[in-house]
Protein backbone atom coordinates (compact mmCIF):
# COMPACT_ATOMS: atom_id res chain seq x y z
CA UNK A 1 0.00 0.00 0.00
CA UNK A 2 2.99 1.88 1.24
CA UNK A 3 4.29 1.64 -2.25
CA UNK A 4 1.48 2.61 -4.38
CA UNK A 5 0.96 5.91 -2.85
CA UNK A 6 4.55 7.04 -3.09
CA UNK A 7 4.39 5.47 -6.90
CA UNK A 8 1.39 8.08 -7.20
CA UNK A 9 2.65 10.79 -5.80
CA UNK A 10 5.75 10.53 -8.12
CA UNK A 11 3.49 10.21 -11.12
CA UNK A 12 1.71 13.32 -9.86
CA UNK A 13 4.51 15.50 -8.94
CA UNK A 14 5.90 15.24 -12.76
CA UNK A 15 2.51 16.43 -13.95
CA UNK A 16 1.86 19.85 -15.30
CA UNK A 17 -1.02 21.69 -13.68
CA UNK A 18 -2.37 25.30 -13.07
CA UNK A 19 -1.02 27.93 -11.29
CA UNK A 20 -3.55 30.50 -10.22
CA UNK A 21 -2.45 34.24 -9.11
CA UNK A 22 -5.50 36.06 -7.25
CA UNK A 23 -5.59 39.76 -6.12
CA UNK A 24 -4.41 40.11 -2.45
CA UNK A 25 -7.19 38.45 -0.19
CA UNK A 26 -9.56 37.23 -3.36
CA UNK A 27 -12.78 35.81 -2.38
CA UNK A 28 -15.32 34.71 -4.87
CA UNK A 29 -16.54 32.95 -8.58
CA UNK A 30 -13.25 32.64 -10.90
CA UNK A 31 -14.18 31.65 -14.77
CA UNK A 32 -11.34 30.39 -17.07
CA UNK A 33 -12.77 30.48 -20.69
CA UNK A 34 -10.76 28.10 -22.73
CA UNK A 35 -10.50 28.29 -26.10
CA UNK A 36 -11.14 31.80 -26.21
CA UNK A 37 -10.79 33.62 -30.06
CA UNK A 38 -8.03 36.43 -29.44
CA UNK A 39 -7.24 35.29 -26.18
CA UNK A 40 -3.38 35.92 -25.88
CA UNK A 41 -1.47 32.52 -25.10
CA UNK A 42 -0.93 31.95 -21.38
CA UNK A 43 2.14 31.84 -19.99
CA UNK A 44 4.31 28.46 -18.46
CA UNK A 45 6.36 28.73 -15.77
CA UNK A 46 8.33 25.43 -15.67
CA UNK A 47 5.67 23.63 -17.57
CA UNK A 48 2.95 24.96 -15.43
CA UNK A 49 0.01 26.50 -16.72
CA UNK A 50 -0.08 30.57 -15.04
CA UNK A 51 -3.65 31.54 -14.58
CA UNK A 52 -3.15 35.30 -13.38
CA UNK A 53 -6.09 36.94 -12.12
CA UNK A 54 -7.29 40.57 -11.39
CA UNK A 55 -10.49 41.05 -9.25
CA UNK A 56 -12.85 40.48 -13.17
CA UNK A 57 -12.07 36.93 -11.96
CA UNK A 58 -12.37 35.94 -15.63
CA UNK A 59 -9.19 34.83 -17.58
CA UNK A 60 -9.06 33.69 -20.87
CA UNK A 61 -6.95 31.33 -23.23
CA UNK A 62 -6.81 30.06 -26.47
CA UNK A 63 -6.12 26.42 -25.36
CA UNK A 64 -8.17 24.31 -24.51
CA UNK A 65 -9.20 22.99 -20.63
CA UNK A 66 -7.24 20.44 -19.08
CA UNK A 67 -7.34 18.14 -16.80
CA UNK A 68 -3.78 16.35 -15.27
CA UNK A 69 -5.62 13.51 -13.50
CA UNK A 70 -3.47 12.77 -10.14
CA UNK A 71 -1.68 16.94 -10.64
CA UNK A 72 -2.62 19.24 -7.62
CA UNK A 73 -3.15 23.12 -8.64
CA UNK A 74 -1.39 25.60 -6.95
CA UNK A 75 -3.44 28.80 -5.68
CA UNK A 76 -1.60 32.27 -4.87
CA UNK A 77 -2.29 35.64 -3.79
CA UNK A 78 -0.09 38.15 -5.34
CA UNK A 79 0.92 40.24 -2.12
CA UNK A 80 2.97 43.69 -2.01
CA UNK A 81 5.92 43.06 0.27
CA UNK A 82 7.71 46.28 2.31
CA UNK A 83 9.69 47.16 -0.61
CA UNK A 84 6.67 46.99 -3.13
CA UNK A 85 7.57 44.12 -4.97
CA UNK A 86 5.13 41.49 -5.63
CA UNK A 87 5.42 38.15 -3.45
CA UNK A 88 3.24 35.48 -3.84
CA UNK A 89 1.62 33.76 -0.74
CA UNK A 90 -0.27 30.83 -0.28
CA UNK A 91 -4.25 31.18 -0.70
CA UNK A 92 -5.60 29.73 2.98
CA UNK A 93 -5.75 25.58 2.38
CA UNK A 94 -9.79 25.64 3.54
CA UNK A 95 -10.45 28.32 0.62
CA UNK A 96 -9.53 25.80 -2.17
CA UNK A 97 -10.19 22.24 -3.15
CA UNK A 98 -7.31 20.79 -5.14
CA UNK A 99 -8.04 17.41 -5.17
CA UNK A 100 -8.00 17.31 -8.46
CA UNK A 101 -6.17 19.73 -10.99
CA UNK A 102 -9.51 20.91 -13.81
CA UNK A 103 -12.31 20.11 -11.55
CA UNK A 104 -12.36 22.23 -8.09
CA UNK A 105 -15.31 20.97 -6.52
CA UNK A 106 -15.48 20.65 -2.77
CA UNK A 107 -19.01 18.72 -2.63
CA UNK A 108 -20.89 17.25 -5.49
CA UNK A 109 -23.36 19.19 -6.76
CA UNK A 110 -26.94 19.04 -5.76
CA UNK A 111 -30.17 20.40 -6.66
CA UNK A 112 -30.37 21.34 -2.54
CA UNK A 113 -26.95 22.41 -1.99
CA UNK A 114 -25.70 23.84 -5.50
CA UNK A 115 -22.42 23.53 -7.25
CA UNK A 116 -19.46 25.14 -5.94
CA UNK A 117 -17.53 24.13 -8.85
CA UNK A 118 -18.44 23.10 -12.53
CA UNK A 119 -17.40 22.90 -16.41
CA UNK A 120 -20.12 24.08 -19.13
CA UNK A 121 -19.20 23.65 -22.95
CA UNK A 122 -20.69 26.49 -25.14
CA UNK A 123 -19.22 26.83 -27.94
CA UNK A 124 -22.58 27.57 -29.80
CA UNK A 125 -23.13 30.96 -31.48
CA UNK A 126 -24.98 32.95 -30.19
CA UNK A 127 -25.50 31.99 -26.65
CA UNK A 128 -25.27 35.03 -23.92
CA UNK A 129 -22.59 35.74 -21.74
CA UNK A 130 -18.96 35.45 -21.50
CA UNK A 131 -18.52 31.69 -21.77
CA UNK A 132 -20.18 31.46 -25.35
CA UNK A 133 -17.10 31.57 -27.32
CA UNK A 134 -15.56 28.28 -25.49
CA UNK A 135 -16.35 26.38 -22.59
CA UNK A 136 -16.01 27.86 -19.17
CA UNK A 137 -14.67 26.45 -15.81
CA UNK A 138 -16.20 28.24 -12.75
CA UNK A 139 -14.81 27.54 -9.07
CA UNK A 140 -15.03 29.26 -6.27
CA UNK A 141 -12.16 30.52 -4.07
CA UNK A 142 -13.22 30.96 -0.22
CA UNK A 143 -14.01 29.72 3.37
CA UNK A 144 -16.19 26.77 3.56
CA UNK A 145 -19.38 28.64 5.10
CA UNK A 146 -19.56 31.52 1.68
CA UNK A 147 -18.62 28.66 -0.68
CA UNK A 148 -22.04 27.12 0.41
CA UNK A 149 -23.99 30.64 0.48
CA UNK A 150 -22.54 31.48 -3.18
CA UNK A 151 -22.75 28.07 -4.63
CA UNK A 152 -24.82 28.02 -8.42
CA UNK A 153 -28.14 26.39 -8.73
CA UNK A 154 -28.05 23.26 -10.37
CA UNK A 155 -31.24 21.00 -11.80
CA UNK A 156 -30.48 17.65 -13.54
CA UNK A 157 -32.84 15.79 -15.97
CA UNK A 158 -35.87 14.32 -14.10
CA UNK A 159 -34.72 11.01 -12.59
CA UNK A 160 -31.41 11.05 -13.85
CA UNK A 161 -28.13 12.62 -12.29
CA UNK A 162 -27.56 14.15 -15.44
CA UNK A 163 -26.85 17.87 -15.62
CA UNK A 164 -29.14 20.42 -17.34
CA UNK A 165 -27.49 23.56 -18.52
CA UNK A 166 -28.75 26.54 -17.87
CA UNK A 167 -26.63 29.71 -18.66
CA UNK A 168 -28.45 32.07 -16.51
CA UNK A 169 -27.49 29.95 -13.48
CA UNK A 170 -23.47 31.04 -14.15
CA UNK A 171 -22.56 32.40 -11.29
CA UNK A 172 -21.19 36.03 -11.29
CA UNK A 173 -17.01 35.64 -11.39
CA UNK A 174 -15.10 38.25 -9.54
CA UNK A 175 -14.12 39.50 -6.48
CA UNK A 176 -17.03 39.52 -3.72
CA UNK A 177 -18.01 42.34 -1.60
CA UNK A 178 -19.17 42.66 1.77
CA UNK A 179 -18.77 39.72 3.39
Amino acid sequence: MLLLLLTQAAFARGKPHYVFLLPDGYVGWVQVISQSKGAPQPVVEKGNLVVDLDDSGVYRTPTFHTMHVGAHDKFLYKRKDATGKIARVPVPAEYVCSQMSGLDTCYTPSEEHGADGFTVGRAVVGKSGPSSDGSSWFFFIGPPELRAKYAARVTFKPGTKKWMDHPENDPAPGRIKND
